[in-house]
């Protein structure tokens, strides 16, 4: 899967979990993000997925992607933090500079999620 931010396509490596199958089957997709507890962005998906088989955490890395099932929402974690007692999905890691630039980004941004190019 990939992102694009600002015209950057950003790529993202799932875990190959079914849940993160079921998110790829929404995409393309966009989504309005809002930045949270000064480490995330999220937003609500745009149909209910199910967490399957997809491992939990509520420590949460710079980098990675995780959905938060209470409130069928995806998140893109720019720094680490402990977000307990909340706990979230592991769904995939952001590769390359994904990371620094929504760090960097205004309160709230628009994501375009699609497939990897062939």
């Amino acid at each position: 899967m990939k992102a694009i931010l600002d015209g950057e396509e950003y790529p993202i490596k799932l875990t190959g979990c079914a849940l993160s199958e079921e998110i790829v089957s929404l995409c393309p997709m966009e989504l309005n993000m809002e930045r949270s507890g000064g480490h995330e962005y999220y937003a609500r998906l745009p149909k209910p997925v199910r967490a399957h088989d997809a491992g939990s955490t509520a420590i949460v890395y710079r980098g990675g992607v995780y959905y938060f099932d209470a409130w069928n929402a995806l998140a893109l974690v720019f720094e680490d933090a402990d977000i307990r007692p909340y706990s979230v999905h592991v769904v995939g890691e952001m590769e390359g500079k994904l990371p620094l630039a929504l760090k960097e980004a205004k309160d709230r941004i628009q994501v375009h999620f699609d497939l990897e190019d062939a």
